[in-house]
């Protein structure tokens, strides 16, 4: 297989994954603040760090769906072989949509991948190399 459709399988699947944590952490923490809410209403004071926590959370995955589309979006251009650069910025970005793994070895594979992408009009032709 070529290092490119690797590289775009990984940004695709950081995309997707950070897009799915967007998902479910917006969906836990309405669902959790709503169960929270009925205890503390009863007469109990919220925790000083749960607002933080909360904030975090959606922080976080606000990060993760921003990052998560141009992924995936880069990583079929990598696995189509259309444009490197777009390839590149989309293995950066799932690096911040799903982790530091799935990021990273996308980028590796995506530079070590480079000639597999045609080159770009107007390029002036590589020089041959001395022998």
């Amino acid at each position: 297989m070529k290092k490119s459709y690797i590289a775009g399988l990984l940004s695709i699947i950081a995309g997707g994954l950070g897009i799915l944590g967007f998902l479910s952490v917006i969906l836990f923490t309405v669902a959790g603040a709503g169960g929270m809410w009925g205890m503390f209403g009863g007469g109990m004071t919220m925790p000083s760090w749960f607002a933080g926590a909360v904030g975090g959370a959606i922080a976080g995955s606000i990060i993760a769906i921003i990052a998560g589309i141009p992924a995936i979006i880069g990583g079929l251009s990598a696995m189509r072989q259309k444009s490197w650069g777009l390839g590149l910025a989309g293995a950066i970005c799932a690096l911040f949509a799903a982790g530091s793994a799935l990021g990273i070895a996308a980028i590796v594979l995506i530079v070590l991948g480079k000639n597999e992408f045609p080159k770009p009009v107007g390029t002036p032709p590589t020089p041959p190399t001395k022998t």
